[in-house]
């Protein structure tokens, strides 16, 4: 079996300075992305929108042939 990557996608749940919720999305993120990448891009995010990230989630889309 072969495992090929196909693409990867960001999200940052972000909570506003007055409480509001917001989701933050990324598409056709690198196949390279590891912990310390998404956490200094959650750091960027932060700065820019002034808001405070409190999660990140990572979904990698695989293909798996025979």
């Amino acid at each position: 079996m072969a495992v090929v990557w196909k693409k990867s996608n960001l999200k940052f749940a972000c909570k506003g300075s007055d409480g509001t919720q917001s989701n933050r999305n990324f598409s056709n993120v690198s196949q390279a992305a590891d912990e310390t990448k998404v956490n200094a891009l959650a750091d960027i995010v932060a700065k820019l929108t002034g808001d405070k990230v409190e999660a990140a989630t990572l979904t990698v889309t695989q293909t798996i042939t025979k």
